[in-house]
Parts: C-alpha cells; sequence; structure tokens
C-alpha cells in the first residue's frame, strides 16, 4: 500500500515551505555518493568507469553542482555495490542531522 510506504519515510517531516531544502538535496546526495565510494576505497575514476560516468560528472554529482538522473542514480547505486534507496536514505539522513 502506497499510503503505508511513504508513511515510512521521514522526508514527510522535512518543512519544505518555500524550498528551503530543495537547494540542499543535490549536495547531500553528492555527500551520500562519496562517502559510499570513500567506504568501498575507489577512486572518482574508478567509480565513474564502473557506472560508465565521465570523472568529471561524478565530481559535480559529489560536490552537488551536478543532478543525476534516475537512471543515473541507479547506475551509481549498482557501481558502489548498494541499492538507490540506500543513496537517498542517506542523503536523508544528512539533510536532517543524522548523517
Amino acid at each position: 500500500m502506497l499510503i503505508g510506504f511513504c508513511q515510512r519515510s521521514r522526508l514527510l517531516a522535512l518543512p519544505l515551505t518555500a524550498g528551503k531544502h530543495l537547494m540542499e538535496i543535490p549536495v547531500a546526495f553528492g555527500k551520500a555518493v562519496k562517502i559510499r565510494r570513500i567506504e568501498l576505497s575507489i577512486s572518482q575514476e574508478d567509480l565513474a568507469n564502473r557506472a560508465g560516468l565521465s570523472r568529471s560528472f561524478l565530481s559535480g554529482v559529489e560536490l552537488g553542482n551536478r543532478q543525476a538522473s534516475v537512471s543515473t542514480v541507479w547506475r551509481l547505486a549498482e557501481a558502489l555495490e548498494c541499492q538507490p534507496s540506500d543513496l537517498w536514505l542517506k542523503a536523508e539522513a544528512l539533510i536532517v542531522g543524522e548523517g
């Protein structure tokens, strides 16, 4: 049931008024990618190659300057040996100050 799924997420509790957190989302997602990459002890270049991305694009994602498409998030997750949701949950934790 979709409603039950949404109720499990803390994102619904985030006060998104005036888009306060919207600017933080790409930065938090990029940090989540970088944290996982460092956990695996791989370089940006290695991760970029595994995901089929350019190193400069990956660098932009990690800095929050570039936004990954849904398919790119999926490819990053596969290359990082995790689920796409793991990256988003880490990003969410960073935004709410739990990460």
